[in-house]
């Protein structure tokens, strides 16, 4: 991670950006602006009084800046990571200071772990992921690269999320489950068993609905 004071911009202007930019400034960044990443897009001037530029090639007019992506569909948040970085842009990793974060636990390039989120022992947050506001990731679970544990979700040990997966707000899944690649896993649902990659489960317990 960059040292406190990096200046920073924050790629997106929808739904996440300001859990983004309160996170990234109580990491202690300054933080310059945004930039709208839709192509096309005309900018909208000012956001929360700092400037908004419009399109991705911004990045290639600022140089080699830092920056963070406040966009919560993995998809999306991925292929504009990618961008960045092609761009020359260093994707900064952000975890709140109010996060309980173990020394055992690993937080990958890219990743935003958010207020009053625990990542206990051993447990693995993958590259461009989000473990929301008061998420509980147990011990030893892995949760895969650009997926999104939303508010509240709980991981019970040894739970393997895959790459781009979604569990929803204050859904529950029981230890040693894994969420296969590209998952939902649907708000207040409790997992009590694997679920397929692609697939979407709702319920308690769990059940698919879609795909798998």
């Amino acid at each position: 991670m960059a040292d406190r004071g990096q200046e920073l911009w924050i790629i997106g202007t929808g739904g996440h950006t300001r859990v983004v930019l309160d996170l990234a400034r109580a990491c202690g960044h300054r933080v310059a602006g945004f930039i709208e990443p839709a192509a096309g897009a005309a900018s909208p001037g000012f956001l929360w009084d700092l400037p908004v530029l419009a399109g991705l090639g911004a990045l290639r007019d600022l140089g080699a800046v830092r920056v963070a992506v406040a966009i919560g569909d993995n998809r999306l948040r991925r292929e504009t990571t990618d961008e960045a970085a092609d761009a020359g842009a260093v994707v900064e990793t952000l975890v709140h200071p109010g996060a309980l974060p173990e020394a055992s636990a690993s937080v990958g390039q890219g990743a935003q772990v958010c207020i009053g989120a625990i990542l206990c022992a051993g447990c693995e947050i993958g590259e461009g992921a989000i473990v929301n506001s008061g998420a509980i990731v147990e011990h030893e679970c892995r949760v895969g690269a650009f997926a999104h544990v939303c508010p509240g979700a709980k991981l019970a040990g040894r739970v393997d999320v895959g790459a781009g997966a979604m569990i929803g707000l204050g859904a529950c899944v029981i230890q040693g489950v894994t969420i296969g690649a590209g998952a939902i896993v649907g708000a207040g649902s409790v997992v009590l068993e694997d679920v397929p990659a692609g697939a979407t489960v709702v319920g308690v317990p769990a059940v698919v609905i879609r795909g798998g």
